[in-house]
């Protein structure tokens, strides 16, 4: 296929800088409500002086945003790594459809997914929108998990903090944020549930949120492959010859 390609890795990149803005402006009213009163002192006599107030915040807030983004993006903690949503996310791959119906192993159908996957790329193929969507949709879902981590933190610190101002001078502003960030990290987890599975791995409580938006995605993905590859091959070699006309077109 000939036409011009938005690849994958752009589209990831732009949910990737959604997510580090997001998380710089919380990060800039955290520190702006608990970094001590002489912080601008600091900054005066150990870095730049002159330098306006909002600037000494808003710089700290992106570098932090970023090393904690780096981390979690790059270990990809909640896709990878064992856990409960690591083991219901899985039962969705659409490379499933490969090993159930052609007893292939894990890797082998996950590269020629992969290889299928990757063709949406394409700007003028018909899976190249529900593509973005599903690109949107995942770090959507990685962006919420990074937040409720992040409230945590900030929720533990604030906490900390206004306990010891107790023997000092109390500051209100450290129980604000408290709950400010507490009840953030409440509606998010409400709202937003991935499914949960019983020993068996069947699903017994349904994904909410954001969730459910990566379970429709998958879903769709998998029925996608399904109806345009899976179906019309009765073997592996098939189904490789298959995509492997598409990538040609």
């Amino acid at each position: 296929m000939k036409s011009k390609i938005v690849s994958s890795e752009s589209i990831i990149r732009i949910n990737k800088l959604k997510g580090i803005s997001i998380l710089t402006v919380f990060l800039f009213v955290f520190l702006n409500n608990t970094l001590p009163e002489n912080y601008s002192n600091w900054w005066d006599s150990y870095i730049v002086s002159g330098i306006p107030e909002t600037i000494q915040f808003i710089v700290p807030s992106i570098v932090l945003s970023t090393l904690i983004s780096i981390y979690f993006y790059s270990g990809d903690p909640l896709f990878k790594k064992k856990g409960e949503i690591n083991t219901w996310i899985k039962t969705l791959f659409p490379s499933n459809l490969l090993i159930e119906k052609y007893a292939v192993n894990e890797h082998e159908a996950n590269s020629l997914w992969f290889k299928y996957f990757n063709q949406w790329q394409h700007k003028e193929h018909p899976n190249h929108t529900f593509l973005k969507k599903s690109h949107s949709f995942s770090y959507n879902a990685r962006l919420v998990y990074f937040l409720i981590f992040t409230f945590d933190i900030f929720s533990i610190i604030s906490l900390i903090l206004f306990v010891f101002s107790l023997f000092i001078k109390a500051q209100i502003s450290y129980l604000i944020i408290l709950l400010i960030f507490s009840s953030m990290r409440f509606v998010l987890s409400y709202f937003n549930k991935p499914a949960k599975l019983d020993e068996n791995g069947i699903v017994i409580s349904p994904p909410t949120g954001v969730w459910h938006s990566v379970e429709s995605s998958f879903l769709e993905s998998k029925s996608r492959f399904d109806r345009e590859v899976v179906s019309k091959c009765e073997t592996i070699d098939m189904a490789e010859e298959l995509i492997e006309s598409m990538s040609e077109k």
